[in-house]
């Protein structure tokens, strides 16, 4: 396919995440990757394993045809102006929130450009990853690019308008389903579960949270229906959904996530 070596720039949690699937999954070898990170030194496990470590961008991107921008958004200008001199022709796959494909387009002129919102779930082989395409980008890119975030989740591609509304469903929403387990736990601590291991609690509760999700998948449930499957008339989950009825639950996550779209719109207008 033409691509023979991937820089990673960046390697934090979503930069060793993303660097751990594709090694996972066999699609490049260590031989094939070239980390850059200003700790380094926190990379020694993949030196070891083949992979080229430096602490240097630049060095890193002379030698791959692909870049995966993994730093924190405030770093990528000064990033792109010192990569500039090397990116025709590259395949530049930006992680950076905020940060917009016309606007990498200007700073790295003629290289393809594809940007993803990927969510923290990656971590664990779990990702869910939203991409966009630029004006530039071929086929083969593209479905290069679909390849590397496939081997740690699932890949949607949409519009870049798009992207924001995303960090509200898929990407902020895994604190939202985190904290709900917060409260669940919590709870059951006051409720006599105080004599169990506070993490065997968590893992019930995160084992209930993840075979609801498989019903849905699974088994191709809408979760109205599974609502409805669960609750019997006068039962007593139909007393706990009265309570989330009463307190207007439906209202209280629309809110929430208008937020969250509304912060994301305002950081995007700064980046």
């Amino acid at each position: 396919m033409g691509f023979q070596k991937i820089a990673v720039l960046g390697c934090g949690n979503m930069g060793r995440a993303i660097t751990d699937g594709m090694l996972s999954s066999g699609l490049v070898r260590p031989a094939d990757l070239i980390l850059a990170d200003l700790q380094a030194d926190r990379l020694v496990s993949y030196r070891e394993m083949g992979c080229t470590v430096v602490a240097d961008a630049a060095e890193a991107c002379r030698q791959g045809d692909v870049w995966i921008l993994g730093v924190k958004p405030q770093s990528l200008p000064q990033l792109m102006a010192d990569l500039r001199p090397y990116c025709t022709g590259k395949l530049v796959i930006s992680i950076a929130a905020g940060v917009s494909i016309d606007t990498i387009e200007a700073a790295l002129p003629a290289c393809s450009v594809v940007r993803v919102m990927p969510n923290t779930p990656l971590m664990v082989g779990k990702g869910v990853s939203a991409m966009c395409r630029g004006r530039l980008v071929r086929e083969e890119e593209r479905a290069f690019a679909e390849r590397i975030f496939s081997c740690a989740g699932t890949v949607l591609w949409c519009d870049e308008s798009l992207l924001n509304p995303i960090t509200a469903l898929t990407s902020s929403s895994v604190a939202y389903f985190a904290q709900l387990i917060a409260h669940m736990c919590a709870w059951a601590e006051k409720n006599g579960f105080d004599a169990f291991d506070a993490s065997a609690v968590t893992k019930w509760v995160c084992d209930t949270a993840a075979g609801t999700a498989a019903l849905i998948t699974d088994r191709e449930m809408a979760p109205a229906d599974l609502v409805r499957t669960v609750a019997s008339p006068g039962g007593t989950t139909q007393r706990a959904l009265d309570v989330f009825e009463e307190r207007k639950l439906d209202a209280i996550v629309a809110e929430a996530m208008d937020a969250c779209l509304r912060r994301a719109d305002e950081l995007s207008k700064k980046a």
